[in-house]
This record gives structure tokens, C-alpha cells and sequence, in this order.
């Protein structure tokens, strides 16, 4: 209700594994030294490739109320400011031919990041557990289920950042000879308080569906997967749906993102069934994604801890 802490150290919530990680840095130390990373980032700031991308973002993120509005970064203060480099992230090609971008935000190099302290390890559902599930159910429906899944739009963004913590949720991007910043007022794509703050968000969506509603659902972060009796799977989908859009916004789920059927893409895995097998194989569109994610850090010679992070999860099948 408060809103989501981007620093110091977050609540130990039990979705996790207890783990122990370095201490946070001071956040007075920090809130103190804005002025001087502030001015090494500016000095040191370049055009992103897709810039112009970053900057309707900006301005659909700002309608929206999830950031402010763009302005000029002389129109900032720098000594209660931090501001963060801002760069797109290509993610393959979208149904339509176009290419897929993301905005994402450097919030370890501007010294957010190395503030937050978390407590446990985050777990999620993999492929593994949805293969026995399927292999349950076909025991206990006497026939193979059918199966569906659901992808919630703009996850993170649908998480308010807590109001004192803003100020260091400011990003930059260079476009021409102007650089525009704004600032975050939802979690972002970038920050380690991101990723816990909607595990408890998603968490919960899935502990209603199946405490609740008894739907057989398992989760990968914002991604919900599940395999019900051919009779209900379209329901049950419906159902959660309903859920989802009541407590997130009638936008959260979009009708393109609710799909149920055998085979289905799981995770980039297209998963089959049968009485008496289970088939999966790496979905054509996620190899092409994956590939798009490894060339761009090839050809950069970068690749943050939060895009190492989801590679790594993403070629966990």
C-alpha cells in the first residue's frame, strides 16, 4: 500500500530460499554523492541506437502516470537527484516483422542497486514441474488435459515505487544534442527491488488461483502456466483472467495473452502430450529472441547482471 522500497534491506517475505547477501551500501552516502556520479554519468552519456524509441516511451510511460513528464536534464536538480543511463535492449522480432525493444535502466552503476539488500533467493516454476504436472493429471483425468497460459502486461510497472525512494529513479537518454531525463514512479527494469516487489504481487495471483479457485496453475515470474481437464481449461483461463484484471487493471491481461491449446509455447518451450509422452522443443520465436539477446552483448561487449540473470533463466529448459 505504501508503495514498493527500492533500498536497503527488503522484508524477508517466504516466497524464497533464506540466503544471505553482501550488506547494503549507506543510502546517506549516496543521497550525498548525487551531485558527483550525476555529473559522471552526464559526461560520459552517449545516443542509444534507438533513442528515439526511449523517448516516446518516456512520454507513453508519463501518460500513463508511471514516470513524470520528460524534460531537459538542466531543469533537474543534480544535488537531490540520481539519475541513471537509460538503453533500449533488443529482444527479437515482434509477429508483425518489427523489432521488439525494451527500455531498461543502469541502476547498479549509479549506485541504487548496491543500496538494496534482499534476503532470500527467488523461486520459481520451471518446465520440469509443469511436465509433472501434465503427467499427474492425465493419471487422475483418465485422459490428456489441455493446456493454457496467461502473461501479465507491464508487470513491473503496475507496482508503485514508495514516494521517498524516487528521487533516485531518475533516468537519462541522449537524443541529438538534448538530453531528456525523467523520473520513475513505478518499478522498473533495472533495479533489484523491481524483481522481489512483483514476486509478491505475482505470488499472490497464483496463491488465489489455486487456494481459491482450485486451478492447477504453476508461475515463472509474471508468466502462468497450467494444464486442466479439456472440459475447463478455457474457463479456468477466463477465470484467472477476471482475477487478474480485477485487482491489476482491465488492461494487465490482454486477450493476446490468454492462449490454451496442444501443443502451446511454455516458457519458449513448445510443449505436447499424449497418453503416453510428453514432447518439448525450443519455440521457433524464443531461439530467434535468445540469439537477438546474445549478439547485441556480443557486439556491445556488455551485458548487465539483470539481463545475465534472465538469460540464464531464460535457457534453464
Amino acid at each position: 500500500r505504501k508503495g514498493a522500497k527500492i533500498v536497503g534491506l527488503l522484508e524477508r517475505t517466504g516466497l524464497g530460499k533464506p540466503h544471505t547477501f553482501r550488506e547494503h551500501e549507506s543510502l546517506d552516502e549516496l543521497r550525498s554523492s548525487c551531485r558527483e556520479r550525476n555529473l559522471s554519468l552526464l559526461s560520459s552519456l552517449r545516443e542509444d541506437k534507438n533513442a528515439k524509441f526511449l523517448l516516446d516511451q518516456m512520454h507513453a510511460e508519463w501518460k500513463l502516470g508511471r514516470m513524470t513528464e520528460p524534460i531537459l536534464v538542466d531543469d533537474v536538480d543534480l544535488d537531490e537527484n540520481l539519475i541513471a543511463r537509460r538503453f533500449s535492449v533488443d529482444q527479437g522480432i515482434k509477429k508483425d516483422g518489427s523489432k521488439k525493444l525494451r527500455g531498461c535502466d543502469d541502476e547498479t552503476s549509479n549506485g541504487t542497486n548496491p543500496c538494496c539488500e534482499a534476503q532470500e533467493k527467488l523461486v520459481n516454476d520451471h518446465v520440469d514441474a509443469f511436465m509433472s504436472l501434465i503427467a499427474i493429471l492425465t493419471t487422475i483425468f483418465g485422459c490428456v488435459p489441455m493446456l493454457w497460459k496467461a502473461d501479465i502486461d507491464s508487470a513491473y510497472r503496475r507496482i508503485p515505487v514508495f514516494p521517498g525512494h524516487r528521487f533516485l529513479l531518475w533516468v537519462a537518454i541522449v537524443l541529438g544534442d538534448q538530453t531528456w531525463v525523467a523520473r520513475h514512479n513505478a518499478c522498473c527494469f533495472g533495479a533489484t527491488a523491481s524483481v522481489h516487489a512483483w514476486n509478491r504481487i505475482g505470488a499472490l495471483l497464483c496463491h488465489i488461483a489455486v487456494k481459491i479457485f482450485h486451478i492447477p496453475l504453476l508461475r515463472y515470474v509474471d508468466d502462468y502456466f497450467c494444464a486442466d481437464h479439456p472440459d475447463n481449461a478455457e474457463h479456468s483461463m477466463q477465470c484467472f483472467a477476471r482475477v487478474v484484471r480485477a485487482m491489476l487493471g482491465s488492461s494487465s491481461i490482454n486477450n493476446d495473452k490468454l492462449q490454451f491449446g496442444m501443443p502451446l509455447d511454455i516458457l519458449g518451450v513448445t510443449v505436447n502430450a499424449t497418453p503416453r509422452y510428453i514432447f518439448a522443443w525450443p519455440s521457433v520465436d524464443k531461439v530467434e529472441k535468445w540469439r537477438a539477446c546474445i549478439v547485441q552483448a556480443l557486439e556491445t561487449r556488455r551485458l548487465t547482471a539483470g539481463e545475465a540473470g534472465k538469460l540464464a533463466g531464460r535457457l534453464s529448459w
